[in-house]
């Protein structure tokens, strides 16, 4: 498994270092696939992407919650449905991608 480890940081390393050459979907499955294989799900803020791409945060506020949250260029947003606009999640500590979404067995 480490051999695949490799080969998938040797490819977000390439598209770090060649931009335009890889969506930023695809740059965020790497990441994931990279989490996964090795046995990691949750991981510091600090990795996290601040691409706009939707992702699961923790964040401490009289405990541990989490939510969906992407980066604006000023913090962690989210779409809080009794307010009308856009909220910030404060004390964010640990991030992981979203799951894949569930395959539609009517297409199988």
């Amino acid at each position: 498994m480490s051999e695949h480890i490799a080969a998938l940081y040797s490819a977000l390393f390439y598209t770090e270092s060649h931009p335009g050459t890889f969506d930023d979907g695809e740059i965020q499955a790497l990441r994931a696939a990279i989490a996964l294989m090795r046995g990691q799900s949750w991981q510091p803020i600090e990795t996290a992407p601040k691409d706009g791409t939707t992702i699961i945060i923790a964040y401490s506020l009289g405990g541990q919650h989490v939510e969906t949250a992407w980066w604006d260029g000023e913090g962690w947003a989210y779409n809080w449905h009794e307010y009308d606009g856009t909220s910030y999640v404060k004390d964010v500590t640990h991030w992981q991608p979203l799951p894949a979404p569930p395959k539609d067995s009517a297409n199988e």
